[in-house]
């Protein structure tokens, strides 16, 4: 409870989750890396970045993400130097991050 009110998620009369802003991953869309592909269950790098920094995320730690969906989370561990671990059920959702990654670290080598 104490999280979906920090991320500002509300329970609407049918009792369904209802989430604001950072959930809505559509300021991300232009992004080269993260926008290149829609998937359906992703969220914003505004909420991860929120998480990381509530949290103190920081550089070296190990993020763990077994629910990688489109990747986001461990994309943006990697931007500030932490390892990553991530699965997920769905083949594809685990593909996605690896090619996201994987993009994002060619693209920091040849900079």
């Amino acid at each position: 409870k104490r999280i979906q009110k920090d991320i500002k998620v509300t329970q609407n009369k049918n009792n369904l989750a209802t989430y604001k802003s950072l959930v809505n991953y559509s300021s991300d869309l232009d992004d080269k890396i993260q926008g290149w592909y829609r998937y359906k269950e992703w969220f914003s790098v505004q909420l991860v970045n929120k998480l990381f920094n509530k949290y103190e995320v920081k550089k070296g730690d190990i993020i763990v993400d077994p629910f990688c969906g489109s990747g986001s989370t461990i994309l943006e561990a990697k931007k500030i130097w932490c390892s990553g671990i991530w699965l997920d059920v769905n083949p594809f959702a685990a593909f996605l991050a690896s090619v996201k990654v994987e993009n994002y670290e060619r693209t920091k080598r040849n900079t």
